[in-house]
């Protein structure tokens, strides 16, 4: 299982940052469509100046709060069901992890009733520059070792005939409502407490 769990996690991650298609689509304005907005929010807790991960094989990484802080991220939002690395999304954000190490995205208020994915990645660890932020977001690089995704194994929140989640996303349902997601890192040393701590949180990539 922890075997399986890992080739999910890492392919999905892969894909995302491996690219065929030529167009992209900067951060949206506002079109007129109104409708909802999807809101992510990260929490990174920290004990003792330090942040602990689960990775994809269910180990636990530790690193100090201070090499998260300031690192570029990228959150993406997209219809459930696309193509992770070849289809846009429907809106992004380029950042910075502030100080206090929580983040939150609101996207505009022009989603229908229906699912959506959001991911968010840190690039703790992979060097981000101005050329890579002007291009397109589904062409952004992979998250690779050292660097955070969201994750999560909890695939209740598909509904009956929804396309199922793709590794390193996390679920919004709109249902004529705003929605929102939170994430943080979770960690789990009792066996019986790993599947809640593979619920919406952010994972390091070894």
């Amino acid at each position: 299982m922890k075997t399986r769990w890992a080739t999910m996690f890492v392919l999905g991650l892969f894909s995302m940052g491996c690219s065929s298609s030529s167009e992209g689509l900067g951060p949206s304005p506002d079109s007129g469509v109104k409708g909802h907005t999807l809101s992510l929010t990260a929490n990174f807790v920290a004990q003792s100046g330090e942040l602990s991960f689960m990775t994809p094989t269910i180990a636990i990484a530790k690193v100090p709060a201070t090499s998260i802080a300031g690192k570029p991220y990228l959150i993406s939002s997209f219809p459930a069901g696309f193509s992770p690395g070849n289809d846009p999304p429907i809106h992004y954000l380029w950042g910075t992890v502030p100080t206090d190490l929580k983040i939150r995205y609101t996207t505009p208020a022009t989603y229908a009733n229906g699912a959506y994915d959001m991911v968010l990645v840190v690039y703790a660890n992979t060097p981000i520059t101005d050329a890579i932020r002007a291009a397109p977001p589904h062409q952004a690089p992979a998250a690779k070792g050292g660097d955070l995704a969201t994750f999560t194994a909890d695939m209740t929140v598909v509904r009956p005939g929804d396309p199922s989640i793709p590794p390193g996303l996390v679920r919004l349902n709109v249902e004529d409502a705003d929605i929102e997601v939170g994430v943080e890192n979770k960690v789990a040393t009792d066996p019986n407490q790993i599947a809640a701590a593979l619920v919406n949180t952010i994972m390091l990539v070894p």
